[in-house]
């Protein structure tokens, strides 16, 4: 897609990238509790501000992109899928799944779905090892740019409050009354610095770190130090899956961890925020 079209497809792109959010209500113990469905979306919730965050790079002159992936990030989906609607370039170098028995299941699913939608990918051992290659890649062309780890930059965080601003309003109008716990996971960090924005006084923001960066990082030692809101740590490493299955499609690296301890700790009228399947 040419720069000069870009003005006119924001009018039809929230409409694609950016739905009208689907909240789910379900009875578990007689508890009435809550799920927003965005594993019902092609790359999940990072896919809503994708669009107008890469629209603005592509309008200061990128049109090629490089991301690091963990083996099971979803990102690496949600980028693709945008990317290949936007006609932009996209490389990712993600981790081998250590959970594969052969070595052709290396390329965990969601890489090879990244893949489908067009990103050129490369496997590496090591998250850091694809931090360190994706960055010296995009400094070797013009026109590169290297998004770091979840989207944690200004631009896609202010990109992903303006739109989950609205939509929260919509779960709160959907539930009718405003959710005292809202339940996500923390990988990156990105999603709980957006809500902690978002979300009035009245919710206190539960965050589940699904452990894909170590506990010293400033990151995840931010949210851990923060009196604001209530940080979890979910009991298995990040390759690991959970021992209770989610009742929805949910990434079991991810959110599927989360399903466990919002069974277990959500009162009635929570909010468990389903990143993606």
């Amino acid at each position: 897609m040419q720069l000069e079209s870009f003005a006119s497809f924001r009018a039809p792109q929230r409409a694609l990238f950016s739905p009208t959010v689907v909240v789910d209500c379900m009875d578990v113990q007689g508890k009435e509790l809550f799920v927003v469905r965005d594993d019902l979306l092609p790359g999940g919730t990072k896919q809503r501000a994708c669009a107008p965050f890469l629209e603005s790079l592509a309008e200061r002159g990128y049109d090629r992109f490089y991301y690091a992936s963990p083996f099971a990030g979803f990102a690496q989906v949600a980028l693709a899928y945008v990317c290949q609607h936007l006609d932009l370039e996209w490389h990712i170098y993600s981790s081998i799944d250590p959970n594969a028995t052969t070595r052709a299941g290396r390329k965990h699913e969601f890489t090879a779905l990244a893949e489908s939608y067009g990103a050129k990918v490369t496997l590496v051992e090591t998250l850091a090892e694809g931090e360190r290659l994706a960055t010296g890649a995009s400094r070797l062309v013009g026109g590169a740019y290297k998004i770091p780890l979840g989207f944690d930059c200004l631009d896609f965080r202010e990109s992903l409050e303006s739109e989950l601003r609205e939509q929260w309003q919509t779960v709160v109008a959907s539930i009718g009354e405003t959710p005292k716990r809202l339940w996500i996971p923390v990988g990156s960090g990105t999603l709980a610095s957006v809500f902690k924005k978002i979300v009035s006084s009245e919710t206190k923001l539960h965050c589940v770190d699904v452990r894909v960066l170590k506990p010293e990082d400033l990151r995840i030692a931010s949210l851990a130090n923060d009196s604001t809101l209530m940080y979890l740590r979910a009991a298995e490493a990040f390759h690991e899956y959970p021992n209770v299955a989610a009742p929805i499609p949910s990434n079991r690296h991810y959110d599927a961890k989360l399903w466990r301890v919002f069974k277990e700790g959500a009162e009635s009228g929570d909010v468990w925020w389903n990143v993606a399947r």
